[in-house]
């Protein structure tokens, strides 16, 4: 319950640019430590079309029941857990989301420790 209510309390922050405030990209880069790159909407699309690119979802269990990209696997943030990514090449393409990047950096964190070389963060999470 707690995640949801910081995602809605993320998603109202982010969406208050035009109240006069940091604009949307100022918002996200200041939330992110640019730990893991990010890839933005417009070419993971286009790479999907000819990849094969693992999505991870890396929200909660109830965020991921409303919603989710087609194809993407659930990866909960507040338990993940390496026996999640059975299936998952060290070399494999893997695009992690969320709602607007933060958790999403987190687990591409984890996944770069663990030895996987090609993890990338959706800009903008899953509203991008």
């Amino acid at each position: 319950m707690r995640i949801i209510n910081v995602a809605s309390w993320l998603i109202v922050l982010l969406t208050n640019a035009c109240m006069g405030q940091k604009t949307f990209d100022e918002k996200i880069t200041s939330l992110l430590n640019n730990t893991v790159p990010i890839i933005k909407e417009e070419e993971l699309s286009k790479r999907l079309q000819s990849e094969n690119i693992n999505l991870l979802d890396a929200r909660s269990k109830e965020e991921f029941t409303v919603s989710h990209i087609d194809g993407a696997k659930f990866i909960d943030y507040d338990s993940f857990d390496k026996d999640m990514l059975k299936g998952l090449s060290m070399d494999d393409t893997v695009v992690v989301y969320c709602s607007v990047g933060y958790r999403s950096e987190k687990i591409g964190e984890k996944l770069q420790k663990l030895g996987y070389k090609n993890v990338l963060n959706l800009y903008g999470g899953i509203f991008e």
